[in-house]
């Protein structure tokens, strides 16, 4: 890999983690996962919590199965989390744009990996169709 391009990799990996970093500082880290307990709520049907949890993640932790998916996690989760992949809903365009600027900062797919995980994303993170 040439060295302007694993700059990049690098210089990018770094700007994401002190993002991260300086959400939690704020208090604005990713929303925790509701925990289901096994023990039935008490006699009197509350738990004794005020808060209201939510009860299913907003976003998936990890990528769907699919043809593509092998690519994705290889190419993708370097530098993503599933969750910010999976938040995306981009149109081929998009799409297109995102993995060409990906391989300006590293990213060597083949043309046939680049063909696979356009697909791949386009099929479960696109926009949907106006109808």
């Amino acid at each position: 890999m040439p060295a302007r391009r694993l700059a990049g990799l690098l210089l990018a990996c770094a700007a994401l983690a002190l993002a991260t970093f300086a959400a939690r500082e704020r208090g604005g880290a990713a929303p925790a996962l509701a925990q289901q307990s096994a023990e039935p709520p008490p006699a009197g049907g509350t738990t004794g919590v005020t808060a209201a949890v939510p009860t299913r993640i907003a976003y998936a932790a990890t990528l769907p199965d699919s043809a593509g998916r092998g690519i994705a996690e290889r190419w993708c989760l370097l530098c993503h989390s599933a969750m910010l992949i999976t938040q995306q809903k981009k149109d081929s365009t998009g799409w297109e744009k995102t993995l060409a600027q990906m391989e300006k900062w590293g990213v060597a797919t083949t043309p046939e990996e680049r063909d696979s995980l356009r697909a791949y994303l386009l099929q479960n993170f696109g926009r949907p169709t106006p109808r």
